[in-house]
């Protein structure tokens, strides 16, 4: 699928999808990706983001951009 202009794949764990899932998005142009883990035991609601350009956010939701 793709996601703000980027080509995305999305995982999960078999049987804990919902609480363990990650996603890689790429820009096809330029190949800079960004990936996303989500880890509902360490990080709740939320998300760690590692940014292409170096940056680490952690951001609401899960991975389920694509």
């Amino acid at each position: 699928g793709t996601y703000q202009g980027k080509v995305g794949a999305w995982s999960c764990e078999q049987h804990n999808c919902g609480d363990h899932q990650w996603a890689v998005l790429v820009d096809a142009k330029s190949g800079a990706t960004d990936v996303c883990y989500h880890n509902a035991a360490q990080t709740a609601g939320n998300s760690r983001w590692f940014l292409a350009n170096g940056r680490e956010e952690t951001r609401p939701g899960d991975c389920s951009v694509v």
